[in-house]
């Protein structure tokens, strides 16, 4: 499916949790996982590099969550040899096209950029287009 019209949901939220912010998902009560060798929520959860886990993340869905993502992806190209940079984001609502346009853009003239009616869903797509545009 084309990353600028997958709806927000479940399944953007796990390619945002493991290409943008490298979680990986740990079924129920598995052991060792990680490392951490305790049992995890019976719904499974997202271990995150630290060894703690995360069980309600939906950043496509709801803005504090989209929001924990902006720092990752500025924070992943300032420090990579894709020629980095300072990076910002700019988020922008376009109210000719009734919709929400992010922009991720470093000092070095790399963009990347999403839309989407939602601010949370525009987010997460920008996100996600940076993640596997820079693999």
């Amino acid at each position: 499916m084309d990353i600028d019209t997958m709806p927000a949901g479940p399944e953007l939220d796990a390619l945002v949790a493991t290409d943008v912010m490298g979680w990986k998902w740990c079924l129920p009560y598995e052991e060792n996982i990680g490392g951490v060798g305790r049992p995890y929520p019976s719904t499974g959860a997202w271990l995150l590099p630290d060894g703690s886990y995360q069980t309600n993340f939906r950043p496509s869905g709801y803005i504090a969550a989209a929001m924990e993502i902006i720092h990752p992806v500025l924070d992943s190209r300032n420090a990579s040899d894709h020629g980095g940079g300072m990076g910002s984001v700019s988020m922008v609502w376009n109210p000719y096209e009734v919709r929400w346009e992010v922009e991720f853009t470093w000092s070095d003239n790399y963009r990347v950029k999403a839309v989407a009616k939602d601010l949370p869903l525009a987010i997460s797509r920008a996100a996600y287009k940076y993640a596997k545009e820079t693999e």
